[in-house]
């Protein structure tokens, strides 16, 4: 069992433990909280426990856990784009890395005064990084509670601002993935209709009162600076090798390299 590393009490007061991965660390069972998570298919995508523990034993995951030692909540980043990643791409290192935040989830029987502290101990752990201005952290949201929790990143410096997918072209195709009933990745289609507009995103707090809670797919980003910056450099990166159309090439370059798999 790994150390317990953090505390967070809800507002029943009940205490849970805060499990950070990495170093080969086991971590509880997950089987049945990946199960209570399949039953909110509407907002999550799917997964599985295996995939879940892995991403915790190479530290890209963090686990809440009841007094009792059973997990109740989990939170992992995706590595979207890493030095290896960009290397095998032909981009300049000067581009920064990106991680995403996905698969975060607490037990219903625990919610209540801990999502915000939860994401923003695991976002503890990559913070550095972060402050240096080597990494930027995004996320999709069709939940405005996490547009809520991630507003409170700002409680530890991270200033995450909601954005529209169209606004940030060369970024946006590597979280705008879906497929099916989710919604039109960018390698599918340049629209989707569960995306949200310019139009909308002003009014995201009047759509999710009106919606309990749901919001059309957002984007945000953790550092808006950053993100215009990576944003451009990936934009002239593939335009000074002739191509016209530069978010086309990116997208058929992550295509080939397996990222739509």
């Amino acid at each position: 069992m790994a150390e317990l590393q953090q505390y967070i009490t809800t507002k029943r007061g009940i205490s849970l433990h805060v499990l950070h991965g990495g170093n080969g660390q086991s971590c509880p069972p997950l089987q049945a909280l990946q199960r209570h998570m399949s039953a909110e298919s509407s907002v999550l995508l799917p997964t599985t426990p295996e995939s879940m523990q892995a991403s915790y034993e190479k530290g890209l995951a963090v686990v809440l856990t009841s007094e009792q030692g059973e997990a109740v909540g989990y939170l992992r980043f995706s590595v979207l784009l890493d030095a290896e990643k960009k290397e095998r791409l032909g981009l300049q290192n000067t581009i920064p890395d990106v991680l995403e935040i996905g698969s975060a989830y607490i037990h219903p029987d625990f919610r209540g005064g801990v999502y915000s502290a939860f994401r923003n101990e695991a976002l503890s752990m990559v913070l550095p990084a972060m402050q240096e201005g080597h990494l930027l952290v995004l996320g999709t949201t069709k939940a405005v509670q996490v547009l809520h929790a991630a507003d409170h990143a700002k409680e530890i410096g991270i200033n995450f601002k909601p954005v529209v997918h169209t606004d940030y072209d060369m970024i946006a195709p590597l979280t705008c993935v879906c497929q099916g009933c989710f919604g039109r990745g960018m390698q599918s289609s340049s629209f989707c209709p569960r995306r949200i507009t310019i139009d909308q995103l002003p009014m995201v707090e009047v759509i999710a009162a009106s919606q309990k809670g749901k919001i059309p797919c957002t984007m945000y980003v953790s550092d808006e600076a950053l993100a215009e910056r990576m944003n451009h450099e990936l934009r002239e990166h593939f335009r000074s090798r002739g191509h016209d159309v530069a978010q086309r090439a990116w997208i058929e370059v992550l295509r080939e390299d397996g990222h739509y798999a």
